[in-house]
């Protein structure tokens, strides 16, 4: 296994507790940093040049003035990279790490709905196994197991959100015999 997995899952969890902190500070208050749940007082709105547009504004203890709109475009940008670029690496950096240490994908993660991003997990795995665990086909059949369980847990909280939905329309006394059986026989 390569200690470079191990330092490039560390800098990314690193990366993620550093944009949480930067997203933090983009919810304090500019004119006090307090945090804006904690002291705002009011709202007041003021109207803008043009007939019917209006802002609102929170007004902090200190008597500041806070654009109560969309959050800044930083907070956003910050929040998105940490969610959709930071967790999805680290997530495939993870699943290389535990193909390279031998740990079968069970082990690793439970009850995941979504496939991961096997093309970042297919390079660190081309780059950093050894040429035994590439010959034997091991990585392909890992996958394969892989998919196929993240596939099967998919499909039963499905079922188990179906079985639900089921209940609560039978309760309520609204599904017929012929929706139900409806239900039951459409593809899942």
């Amino acid at each position: 296994m390569s200690v470079m997995l191990k330092v490039k899952e560390n800098s990314l969890a690193a990366e993620s507790r550093i944009i949480r902190r930067a997203e933090r500070r983009r919810n304090r208050c500019t004119n006090c940093a307090k945090w804006k749940r904690d002291h705002i007082t009011e709202v007041q709105e003021l109207r803008g040049p043009k007939a019917g547009l209006t802002k609102s504004f929170l007004v902090c203890e200190e008597g500041g003035l806070q654009f109560n709109g969309e959050r800044p475009r930083d907070y956003n940008r910050l929040r998105g990279h940490r969610r959709f670029v930071v967790r999805v690496e680290a997530r495939a950096t993870h699943l290389a790490r535990a193909f390279l240490k031998g740990q079968s994908y069970s082990q690793v993660e439970q009850g995941a709905r979504r496939q991961p991003h096997w093309r970042s997990v297919d390079l660190m795995v081309a780059k950093y196994a050894t040429k035994e665990q590439l010959a034997d086909q091991m990585y392909a059949l890992w996958k394969e197991t892989a998919q196929r369980i993240i596939e099967e847990h998919r499909l039963e909280v499905g079922a188990a959100t179906l079985s639900k939905l089921e209940i609560k329309e039978r309760e309520a006394g609204s599904l017929t015999e012929g929706q139900l059986e409806e239900m039951t026989d459409a593809p899942r």
